[in-house]
């Protein structure tokens, strides 16, 4: 029986620990063995989906600043 989302994430975690210690044992994880890690990339893909990436950084110039032959002006 199961018994939430609390239950299921400790379920996910030791399979993902697992499969961690299957693929690499004792190793410093490789990028080239992340490919062979599919719960984990499945999670990042949820978690994405929960938590889209940022679409756009808004940056501003608060004083005037030199950089280099630029010149960029103060916005507010």
């Amino acid at each position: 029986m199961d018994n939430g989302p609390a239950k299921r994430a400790s379920k996910l975690a030791s399979l993902c620990k697992r499969r961690g210690f299957t693929v690499f044992g004792n190793k410093k994880p490789e990028a080239d063995g992340l490919n062979h890690l599919k719960i984990v990339t499945m999670i990042f893909h949820e978690v994405l989906r929960l938590y889209p990436l940022v679409a756009m950084l808004h940056r501003a110039v608060y004083k005037d600043t030199q950089v280099g032959d630029m010149c960029l002006q103060k916005q507010f």
